[in-house]
């Protein structure tokens, strides 16, 4: 049942794992600069460089709080990131519809709530320090994400369908 996906495909599927590979990097460097903000803060001794300083009514246990949870948030997309590249792989191969594969979506799915978590909690701290007149439409909590992980679920339990399907019918042949 499984097969090496034409050379059109297998390049796309290449291509995806090289950019999830180049944005994994990019997370690793979001880490390093996250911690370096947060410890700066904690320490005091050093200064936070302009482009990280912000105006307006944020305290610096406020700021620790967004890097600690942004932090979080980068950790939990690198983990999900690997996830995915992981499922990639495998239709790359051209064997996708295995029970692995649909452990992995779900565990996407799950880091994909924690993911949405940090966003909630990041709202309501932004909205805990700021003025109504300073309230903007990036401040709110999205419906969109939600949506994403129930689909993200499902995605999940299809996989499980189709591996369980394949492996019946691996059975009978």
């Amino acid at each position: 049942m499984s097969g090496d996906l034409p050379a059109p495909p297998r390049r796309v599927a290449t291509a995806m794992l090289l950019a999830i590979r180049i944005v994994r990097v990019l997370l690793v460097v979001a880490s390093v600069v996250l911690i370096f903000a947060a410890t700066s803060l904690v320490l005091r001794g050093l200064p936070l460089p302009s482009w990280m300083k912000v105006s307006g009514p944020l305290t610096d246990g406020m700021m620790l709080t967004f890097a600690s949870l942004g932090l979080l948030e980068v950790v939990a997309l690198y983990c999900l990131l690997g996830l995915l590249r992981e499922v990639i792989a495998t239709v790359r191969a051209g064997d996708p519809f295995q029970s692995r594969n649909a452990d992995r979506v779900q565990a996407i799915g799950w880091w994909m709530v924690v993911i949405q978590g940090v966003d909630m909690a990041k709202t309501i701290l932004a909205l805990s320090g700021v003025s109504h007149e300073d309230m903007t439409s990036d401040k709110t909590i999205s419906v969109t994400g939600l949506g994403a992980i129930v689909v993200v679920f499902i995605l999940a339990w299809v996989f499980r369908i189709g591996a369980r399907m394949r492996e019946e019918l691996d059975q009978v042949v």
